[in-house]
């Protein structure tokens, strides 16, 4: 069993008002447009993060906490990046996003105490930073040199796991995860 938390980027006043006026002119499916683009997955709009829910990480029994690193290609989020890397793939350069300053507690910390950044888990219970933050740097149990269950026939490889091997950080055997100053990082985003 694990718990799964999450991140709701909470849109503007002016894009809710925006709603409520639609609403109130029975535009409904431009309302439910906005509403889904606001209030499902992360949403950018002219490089700013208008909002969405994005994944942050997952508690589990017996496991160091894993975390989204939430790295994004610039074709896919076009976002004023907290910090972006460009790599050449397949002689194709392409910009790495990340929603993070960096890739530490600290950068993590940063994101999630912005003033419009909610944190909450999989059962909608809205969770403190700070306790989250302590919790799972303090949640310890098996890395990737240590499981015994790590063997696996199914290896990840994507652009991501390239550039990671690439850049020096520490893959696991399967490529599913890294690691990263003592944290311990999916390669996939969005996983649970």
């Amino acid at each position: 069993m694990g718990t799964n938390y999450y991140a709701k980027i909470i849109p503007t006043k002016e894009r809710k008002q925006k709603i409520i006026d639609l609403l109130d002119k029975d535009e409904i499916d431009e309302a439910k447009q906005m509403i889904d683009d606001v209030y499902g997955e992360i949403r950018e709009s002219q490089g700013h993060l208008v909002g969405g829910s994005v994944h942050i990480g997952k508690r589990s029994a017996g496991w160091q906490f894993l975390w989204d690193a939430n790295l994004f290609t610039s074709r896919h989020l076009r976002l004023q990046p907290n910090s972006t890397t460009t790599y050449s793939y397949e002689d194709c350069p392409i910009q790495i996003v990340s929603l993070y300053r960096e890739l530490t507690i600290e950068g993590i910390s940063e994101f999630l105490h912005q003033p419009n950044v909610i944190l909450y888990d999989e059962y909608n219970v809205k969770q403190d930073v700070d306790e989250f933050l302590e919790m799972a740097k303090n949640w310890k149990g098996y890395s990737a040199d240590d499981n015994p269950f790590s063997e696996t026939s199914f290896v990840l490889r994507n652009e991501f796991t390239d550039l990671l091997e690439n850049s020096g950080y520490k893959l696991s055997d399967d490529k599913s995860e890294f690691y990263y100053q003592g944290l311990r990082f999916s390669t996939s985003n969005g996983f649970g």
